[in-house]
């Protein structure tokens, strides 16, 4: 008798039981069990587990948001060696209320360096007898290659560091770094980027000092003053400065939100000994090698400081940074306001007990040593850390895989002592795996369909601002067709060869625990150091089934024992993945309003969300198949996400965007007035003109505020082929992901700092070689993009002794350059460099042009800043938009 004509009972708490089934015509004719000897769970008790995982969820997201309290300057008294976060919050408001501080304005290069120094000097007045300290200002210039988006050659000139050095009471050859930097991005106060770090330091200084701490090395305190530059005067110290040769080891503050618990997502390369004193000593653990892998991979556009020390200093370093509110990152709103004294504390506590922690390190070994194996690690919901050298990570994998392996093994016979052999057993656990997949697949395509429609009505990034929406959206789904696909396939297909419930659900239940086994193998063969989630899985899945098997070998007895210790053991790989789950969330879900329109946001977001919860919900999902009224269960998620999606497309509840200062997610954008000017090879202007260029932020750029902003209706997509870097002034090499960008041609205008490039001399340096000789005037950001003509290849350069490092785009086939240049000095710097080409045999040194090559200029800061039309135009955005605009020129050139 099929499940269609089952008889219905009524819920309650006695098991109901089964219909029989058919023979099973595999075993010879023999009768099997029927499964009315076998009951299933009541609906009750599944609903419980279902309540209980979404309390779950409640419960791990306000723990991940839970911060100590902020010490105040009256508790020192309490507490007197410790962190106060109510000085450090005064540091930083002195620092704030500065406003932007951008390299090369005034507000960076001296008022900035004169409030840091004068809280350096307070602190070491009163607290530094019986140390020297000394106190240096640097002023540097060079020039360095980056694989950093596109790739590019990062040019400086007289940025600036203040660094203070504490030197250990007994002499020390080594030394370790504490950096953060007080320059920040064009209209914002920079309190969390990076503000706040260069408080925390300033207070952990003055506790260092004040405690009298014994110092077994030297410290270095660097305050550097061109991180938004593209980690430019990080660079100037590690590669020029007299005190860097003596660093051993770094830690690196940074941000991409504000506030939070600050999350350490990079360490080494190659020196576990600093990961091993922060697992030890730190008080509020928070890490993990899935976020430095996430980081690393580049789907977070951004870099730290940390990149520099590694590859430049060749140093090992831990990097952290706040995560949380990244809406605030970069923008107007990112003020003392948005930072908790709590946040302030818990980072003041962790860097000082790790400072602490790294200063009783006495074996020089172990800070020289750069051979030993990284580690793998994460935090335990923040409570403390696990982790172990990359090199057992073969042996640790093998063994579970074998645990795994010997808990199927177990489960065969358990089901064989039950009527069903080996053979019939595997087949069907084949195609349960081969179901499971299928689940996965067509939750996925359930998401996509779902972010496509959205996408179509213009309704998309409903999360951005309230993230609730995901779970509506994307994770109850996810959950609702994967149970019902197992469902489906699992009692209408396999219960023909199974003969009862629990057998079938042992049968799903291995074909989950095999394959997140295949993926532990698969992420160690492939290097993948997030492979510990799977293993999480694989030990407590194998752990649950062997102590199920024994103490439960009769499955007519399976009731609410059997379902705790399932929910028990299982629960704890289940809660360590949604609190990393809900992490990326926290980090993905305010950048994708800074990723570009080129990439569909809302399909990002759902592919992620069905990827992570679909795996996250494989050992849930199976439980329907032991429920008394399976369909319930499948339905009741459903329906909540058509209710939900009613709701979104027939109310303003799903507006993206707030500008709410008590909950912050305004769209952003970028806008430049810019000032275009084309020349030919007799440096005769061929073409000009002016507009705004919109560098678009999310999908839903330009047309979000065309209602408010009239002339975005006027707004064209930037045609890429008229020029090199679609012949528009990109501050950055960001063409990977910031491709598509509109443009609004305006009234011409008068430019306040001219960009001009001249071509001073060509000399042929030998047959097949030719030297060109430029100087560049213009403001204190400046680019340059070029590209040699067919048959001309760029050989050296002034620029920077490494080899030239190319763009991975190209131009008409040819190689493409980006130069980042800037200067720091109040007064105009006059820019020299040389360029040597490759070129033909047959090259004409007097005829012959030899490259495209474009100038742009950024008013950034100051007076010169903005255009009266470009004032006018920004005041029309929005309460719910932050912008970030300047004005620039554009001179391209044939020479």
């Amino acid at each position: 008798m099929d499940e269609s004509t089952r008889i219905r009972q009524r819920p309650g708490r006695s098991f109901a039981p089964e219909v029989p089934q058919k023979q099973n015509r595999r075993d010879g004719g023999k009768s099997k069990q029927s499964d009315q000897q076998f009951a299933r769970l009541p609906n009750t008790f599944l609903y419980a587990v279902v309540a209980l995982m979404f309390t779950t969820f409640l419960i791990v997201t306000v723990l991940e948001r839970r911060l100590p309290r902020g010490l105040r300057v009256e508790d020192e008294a309490q507490h007197p060696d410790t962190f106060i976060a109510e000085r450090a919050m005064g540091s930083l408001m002195r620092l704030t209320d500065i406003g932007p501080r951008v390299a090369g304005s005034y507000e960076n290069e001296v008022l900035a360096v004169k409030v840091l120094r004068k809280d350096v000097d307070a602190i070491v007045a009163e607290f530094g007898a019986g140390f020297k300290v000394e106190v240096d200002v640097q002023k540097v210039s060079g020039a360095f290659p980056l694989a950093f988006f596109d790739g590019m050659t990062n040019v400086y000139n007289d940025v600036q560091n203040l660094i203070v050095k504490v030197n250990a009471q007994v002499k020390s050859p080594h030394t370790l770094m504490l950096n953060c930097h007080f320059d920040s991005v064009p209209d914002s106060p920079g309190a969390s980027d990076d503000g706040a770090a260069c408080a925390v330091l300033l207070e952990i200084m003055r506790v260092v000092l004040k405690t009298k701490l014994k110092l077994n090395y030297n410290l270095v305190f660097l305050f550097n003053g061109a991180e938004e530059n593209i980690m430019q005067a990080s660079h100037g110290f590690i590669t020029q400065h007299k005190w860097a040769k003596d660093v051993k080891a770094f830690i690196n503050l940074e941000a991409c939100g504000a506030g939070g618990r600050e999350l350490l997502f990079q360490v080494g390369p190659k020196n576990p000994w600093l990961l091993e004193v922060y697992s030890q000593v730190v008080p509020y653990p928070y890490a993990s090698t899935l976020a430095q892998e996430i980081f690393q991979s580049g789907v977070i556009p951004g870099d730290t400081d940390f990149r520099v020390f590694r590859d430049f200093g060749h140093i090992s370093g831990v990097d952290f940074a706040w995560s949380s509110n990244g809406y605030v990152y970069h923008t107007k709103y990112d003020s003392v306001e948005q930072i908790p004294l709590g946040s302030l504390q818990r980072t003041g506590d962790n860097i000082l007990a790790l400072l602490r922690g790294l200063n009783e390190i006495t074996d020089q070994r172990k800070i020289s040593d750069t051979s030993t194996n990284d580690l793998i690690f994460f935090d335990m919901l923040g409570a403390f850390m696990v982790r172990w050298r990359e090199n057992l990570t073969a042996l640790i994998s093998v063994l579970a895989a074998c645990l795994s392996a010997f808990a199927v093994y177990r489960n065969m016979k358990s089901a064989k002592r039950l009527g069903t052999d080996n053979t019939v057993y595997y087949a069907a656990m084949m195609k349960a795996i081969a179901i499971q997949i299928l689940g996965w697949i067509l939750s996925l395509a359930c998401c996509l369909v779902i972010a496509l429609s959205l996408t179509i009505l213009g309704r998309t990034m409903s999360w951005y601002a309230r993230p609730i929406w995901i779970y509506f959206l994307y994770v109850l789904p996810t959950l609702s067709v994967s149970m019902a696909v197992v469902h489906h396939f699992g009692v209408r297909q396999l219960k023909k060869t199974i003969p009862n419930i629990w057998t079938l659900f042992q049968v799903y239940y291995d074909a989950i625990q095999i394959l997140w086994t295949l993926l532990l193998l698969m992420t160690y063969t492939l290097g993948i150091r997030s492979g510990f989630i799977a293993l999480l899985w694989v030990v407590f899945s194998s752990v649950q089934s062997l102590i199920s098997n024994r103490a439960f070998p009769d499955a007519r007895k399976k009731s609410i024992k059997w379902l705790l210790l399932y929910v028990l053991l299982l629960g704890i790989p289940f809660v360590q993945s949604f609190y990393l789950d809900l992490g990326a969330i926290g980090m993905f879900v305010p950048t994708m309003g800074r990723t570009g329109s080129a990439f569909n946001s809302e399909i990002i977001i759902a592919t992620m969300i069905c990827a992570m919860f679909g795996m996250l919900f494989s050992f849930v999902c199976q439980l329907v198949l032991v429920a008394q009224f399976p369909h319930i269960l499948q339905r009741i998620p459903a329906s909540f996400t058509f209710l939900a999606l009613a709701v979104l497309l027939l109310t303003d509840l799903g507006f993206p965007y707030s500008g709410d200062v008590t909950s912050l997610a305004p769209q952003r954008f970028i806008i430049s007035n810019i000032d275009r000017k084309f020349y030919d090879e007799k440096r005769q202007l061929s073409a000009q003109d002016a507009g705004f260029w919109i560098i678009d932020m999310d999908i839903n750029t330009p047309e979000s505020v065309e209602m408010a902003v009239s002339e975005m209706k006027r707004a064209k997509l930037v045609d890429c082929s008229r020029g090199i870097y679609c012949a528009m002034p990109y501050p950055l090499p960001v063409m990977n992901f910031i491709f598509k960008t509109h443009y609004i041609e305006t009234a011409p205008f008068e430019v306040a700092i001219e960009t001009d490039l001249r071509l001073v001399s060509k000399t042929r340096l030998s047959p097949d070689t030719v030297r060109l000789n430029f100087t560049c005037h213009g403001p204190d950001h400046m680019n340059l993009m070029f590209a040699g003509m067919p048959g001309f290849e760029l050989q050296a350069w002034s620029l920077d002794p490494e080899k030239p490092l190319a763009s991975a785009h190209q131009y008409l086939g040819r190689n493409m350059y980006f130069v980042y240049y800037s200067y720091s000095s109040l007064e105009p710097k006059v820019w020299n460099f040389h360029l040597d080409f490759k070129v033909p045999p047959k090259f004409n040194i007097e005829k012959d042009t030899v490259l495209d090559i474009t100038a742009s200029g950024h008013m950034i800061h100051g007076r010169n800043k903005t255009t009266p039309q470009l004032t006018d135009f920004m005041s029309r955005f929005p309460s719910w938009t932050t912008a970030t605009f300047w004005t620039s020129a554009l001179r391209s050139y044939k020479y």
